[in-house]
């Protein structure tokens, strides 16, 4: 449903801007023109503006593109990537050209440091990729692996139940 804007004063569009943009309820009000601070906690209350700020961040999402398809495209080629897709040999980094983008996108950070020693400059490349634990991670949560396999909580219950069995441990009673 399209909310129609033109029905919003000026200082509300300007409130609903600065929403997006991060600030905070009573900043984005005095930053619009309001007086106070509670004027943006009021304004924030009400429905039209709620439904503008909606509208204002669907369509931020279409212009960056930012999918929860893409999101999860993202996550998959930093969980899944393998730091041998940038080498050219154990101890070569390949060209930044010859770099596919979806492998550059695993990159956090290069920092390239020059030694100079007795024998030349030496040239190292330190190449930073992003946390591919924390990657898995926020993949397992979106894909509710987490919810779905439980059971892993009673795994060491049934490992004691099992191993008093084998061992055939008399249980004290108390």
């Amino acid at each position: 449903m399209a909310f129609n804007s033109k029905a919003l004063s000026r200082k509300e569009k300007e409130f609903c801007k600065y929403i997006i943009k991060g600030s905070p309820i009573g900043e984005a009000g005095i930053k619009a023109g309001f007086k106070n601070v509670k004027s943006g906690s009021n304004l924030h209350c009400k429905s039209h503006i709620k439904l503008y700020l909606r509208q204002l961040q669907d369509q931020r999402i279409i212009n960056v593109s930012a999918t929860a398809e893409r999101v999860v495209e993202e996550l998959s080629g930093i969980a899944f990537s393998n730091v041998a897709n940038l080498h050219i040999d154990w101890d070569a980094l390949k060209t930044w050209e010859a770099i596919p983008e979806e492998h550059k996108r695993i990159i956090s950070s290069i920092k390239i440091t020059n030694t100079v020693g007795p024998f030349g400059t030496k040239t190292t490349t330190e190449v930073k990729m992003h946390d591919k634990v924390k990657a898995l991670d926020m993949l397992s949560k979106h894909l509710g692996l987490y919810e779905r396999n439980n059971s892993q909580k009673k795994m060491p219950t049934l490992i004691l139940n099992l191993a008093e069995k084998m061992v055939d441990v008399p249980h004290s009673e108390e």
